[in-house]
């Protein structure tokens, strides 16, 4: 009976613990929040920037393909080392000192944190492309730090690309009437390539070159100088060996001769998209001719086929100042961005306890600021 009578006292005892345990933990204890040290932010913060350029030097930096974001990450994990990588998990946020670029009503409007001269490339549906610019802003809010460009437009474009060239640094970052509807620029085997999702080709003609069978028009924008340019189709008729033969016919020999950037389908990339190799493409065509003089100007017979050959060059990537490319028919076009305006990489970071840090990384021709959130796992 003592016994019985023990147990069910302690019991009691145990009980009436419990609560009180509960709320020392619940209440009074806070444990300390776990922040990684400062050494091995530093060292994400190197992983990420060499990342990031092998990324670019490779013409890769291209996020919305999970193989090539996957391929950052992997970058990041062996540069660390798998010690730290198991037990500090990171955030790089990659952004452009241009905040903001918005099309509405027939204004385009450029929101930066910077101070600097404005380019502006527009890009049209069919293909077409024009440009402005501004030496400074309109305006400038004190309250959020931000300088303000605005531009009148006379039609809505498809894509547009803004530059800013500020005293120390130089920004890019784009707008697109619809997100979906833009390719994807990628390398491979140093080739410059394009992933297009299928019904989005669909929407652009390609047509029987006579030379590169089944092509699609490319056309290459880059950026030099404050303005925005195209590596464009050029087409020459270079005079090669003319026979006078003064008041009769002249014998004439002319090398045509016409180099064209194209894109030409060469497999999928997955199940929704294909892939396309954009490169230079190269015809020459010899022919004959006689001409005469007649009332003082010369004519020429219908061209007399001699020779001809024709040629593909590769595009290798990087091609730093390419901001973006164009597959077009004069109908419709599609576009395909080269750079970010702004981009993330690895996990979500927690609302609290981890150790940030922030710096400058150019990638090619553009400055980017990143920033990086360490915390322990």
């Amino acid at each position: 009976m003592k016994e019985i009578v023990e147990y069910v006292l302690a019991f009691i005892i145990l009980l009436s613990v419990i609560p009180v345990f509960n709320m020392m933990v619940n209440v009074y204890y806070k444990p300390l929040v776990r922040t990684p040290q400062t050494n091995v932010v530093d060292i994400y913060a190197t992983a990420v920037s060499l990342a990031l350029s092998n990324a670019f030097s490779n013409g890769n930096l291209t996020p919305e393909l999970p193989e090539l974001y996957n391929s950052i990450v992997s970058y990041v994990k062996s540069a660390v080392g798998e010690t730290i990588y198991s037990r500090y998990g990171f955030n790089a946020t990659v952004s452009s000192g241009i905040t903001g670029v918005t099309v509405s009503g027939g204004s385009l409007v450029v929101k930066t944190l910077y101070n600097g001269t404005l380019a502006v490339l527009l890009v049209f549906k069919g293909g077409a492309w024009s440009t402005l610019s501004k030496a400074s802003p309109d305006a400038f809010d004190p309250s959020s730090g931000t300088y303000t460009y605005t531009f009148t437009l006379q039609n809505t474009p498809q894509a547009v690309v803004a530059v800013l060239e500020s005293s120390s640094a130089r920004f890019v970052n784009y707008w697109f009437q619809d997100p979906s509807a833009s390719a994807y620029l990628y390398s491979s085997s140093g080739n410059v390539m394009l992933a297009v999702s299928n019904s989005l080709l669909s929407t652009v003609k390609a047509y029987n070159h006579p030379n590169f069978s089944t092509v699609y028009n490319t056309t290459l924008l880059y950026y030099a100088n404050n303005t925005f340019n195209a590596y464009s189709s050029t087409y020459y008729e270079p005079l090669v060996w003319v026979v006078f033969n003064p008041g009769s016919y002249d014998n004439v020999t002319l090398n045509r001769s016409s180099i064209g950037y194209y894109s030409r389908l060469t497999g999928a990339w997955n199940s929704t998209y294909s892939t396309l190799r954009t490169f230079v493409g190269e015809s020459h065509v010899t022919v004959n001719l006689t001409c005469q003089w007649y009332s003082g100007n010369y004519y020429c017979s219908n061209p007399v086929y001699v020779s001809s050959w024709a040629n593909t060059r590769n595009l290798t990537l990087p091609i730093s100042n390419l901001v973006m490319t164009v597959l077009y028919d004069g109908s419709n076009s599609i576009t395909a961005p080269v750079y970010r305006g702004v981009f993330s990489v690895g996990e979500r970071p927690p609302s609290s306890g981890y150790w940030e840090t922030t710096f400058y990384v150019r990638l090619g021709v553009f400055d980017y600021v990143v920033d990086v959130k360490v915390w322990q796992r």
